[in-house]
């Protein structure tokens, strides 16, 4: 056990537990397939974890059930909140911040002495970072090129950067992989100074095999590309919103981009250079917009033929609309395609076109994402794009029962707002109306509006007989139980 009030001199027990930094160095006493509990309370610093496991048995750092701990980087920029550099292990419920008001600088560009700071560096192999939160932080997740095979999983990121004389700073996540895979999994990614998602680098740079799965994306740039090629990038089954799906930069020769299940209502760019892409049932739609939904680039020497699209669908206003643009090497400009004259090119002859006024599906869209690491834990997001007041959500792949306690948390304001219900069997009747989102720390107002209600995300937590709390879901406040809290 870690504790707020625990020193050096303690043994780890419940009675006498240690400092932070303690067991951090590591302790001794800590080895693979040792769980550390943390406390409840705020821990003021900068911290560098050695911990370490071993193959296939790590050793976990995580939040006491029901108990909300705060990493809390105040007064130490411009250091980051957390360093991992150890190997094998796990970083669990955890809640990384910055709560200093000032996020303006007077020097320009990043990594300078007024910099924020981050909020995680994940320097360490075959290390997760799971259902924590970074809120506030400079750069809130950063993953180091040379360090392979690690996990980013089920992490709430938002209100993350500074302003600068030059432009505003601080990205949601900024990655690069030479090694091994690194894999973005179920995180919610908005609302950042800079861009959502930097998987990003200059010409000498590596961007290599990068698994990106269910994430939530809104408000803010999804940028996968850079300087150098990118090679082996899958997108599975992610949901975005209010931005576009930037799968290009400036770099050339690309090889071998995926994407499958996603759930595209923006402008998904491929523009540069890609030797061949594999896209299989997602979903491309600009609701409101128009215009083009897929925009496609190949590499010198490539021909489109070599590409795979199959089962997708695509939602448009009229049924000539454009719905894919491909530039071919030798093309003086890029070619559009309606989806007839897409099929009749040999593409997506088991896929779908659905035409609505606008482009705007008639009835809304949800998910729900169950935890894989807490399976009474999911993500609720919903695409209510007729703007509904409320919308029915269907909780059967969480497999609840009668009498279950419901919570259910507004991530644009996580601390402040959500409901809570016992569960009748039906499905869940969602308000999308009312919510709000939170404004940065020394800020006044949110960086964006809410984006109700024709967009929202939850996350929903059930409470069983003899099942624990989730950390972050059920003590949003440090002194108050959430059965005394109300939005």
């Amino acid at each position: 056990y870690v504790a707020p009030d625990g020193t050096a001199a303690g043994d780890g027990s419940k009675e006498r537990p240690w400092s932070l930094e303690a067991a951090l160095k590591p302790h001794p006493m800590i080895g693979p397939m040792d769980t550390v509990w943390v406390r409840k309370g705020v821990y003021n610093g900068a911290f560098v974890s050695r911990l370490k496991g071993a193959p296939g048995k790590p050793v976990v750092l995580r939040a006491y059930p029901g108990e909300r701990v705060v990493l809390d980087g105040r007064g130490f920029s411009p250091k980051t909140v957390l360093t991992i550099e150890g190997e094998w292990a796990w970083y669990w419920g955890l809640e990384i911040t910055n709560t200093d008001p000032n996020r303006t600088s007077t020097i320009t560009g990043n990594n300078n002495p007024q910099d924020r700071g981050g909020g995680i560096s994940m320097a360490g192999p075959n290390t997760k970072v799971i259902n924590c939160i970074v809120h506030d932080a400079g750069t809130a997740v950063g993953q180091s090129k040379n360090i392979p095979d690690m996990e980013l999983y089920g992490t709430i990121i938002f209100n993350n950067g500074w302003k600068g004389p030059d432009r505003w700073h601080g990205p949601g996540i900024y990655t690069q992989n030479a090694t091994g895979q690194k894999i973005l999994r179920e995180n919610i990614i908005f609302n950042s100074y800079w861009s959502n998602l930097q998987l990003y680098g200059s010409a000498n740079s590596a961007l290599n095999n990068f698994r990106l799965e269910g994430n939530v994306n809104f408000n803010g740039r999804w940028l996968v590309g850079g300087g150098a090629p990118l090679k082996n990038i899958e997108a599975v089954e992610n949901m975005l919103y209010g931005n576009t799906a930037e799968f290009s930069y400036t770099n050339r020769q690309n090889e071998n981009l995926t994407l499958r299940g996603n759930y595209f209502p923006v402008f998904v760019s491929a523009g540069q250079g890609w030797d061949r892409v594999t896209a299989e049932g997602n979903t491309f739609l600009r609701p409101g917009q128009g215009g083009n939904l897929i925009g496609l680039t190949l590499a010198e020497g490539r021909a489109l033929k070599e590409s795979v699209f199959a089962g997708n669908t695509y939602i448009a206003g009229r049924p000539e609309q454009a719905v894919v643009s491909v530039l071919e090497p030798g093309m003086t400009g890029a070619k559009t395609y309606s989806f007839a004259a897409w099929q009749e090119a040999g593409f997506d002859r088991d896929g779908r076109l659905a035409v609505y006024p606008d482009g705007r599906p008639p009835e809304p869209k949800v998910f729900v994402r169950r935890n894989f690491y807490e399976p009474n834990r999911a993500h609720v997001v919903i695409y209510n794009w007729p703007k509904r007041d409320a919308v029915e959500v269907d909780l059967s792949v969480m497999n609840p029962q009668p009498g279950d306690r419901w919570t259910l948390r507004n991530v644009q304001n996580y601390f402040e707002e959500f409901e809570t219900g016992i569960w009748d069997g039906r499905p869940l009747k969602v308000r999308v109306t009312g919510w709000t989102a939170a404004a940065p720390v020394g800020e006044e107002g949110p960086l964006r509006p809410a984006t109700f209600p024709e967009f929202g995300v939850f996350v929903l937590t059930l409470e069983r007989g003899t099942a624990r709390k989730t950390a972050l879901a059920a003590a949003p406040d440090l002194s108050l139980p959430v059965s005394d809290q109300r939005i």
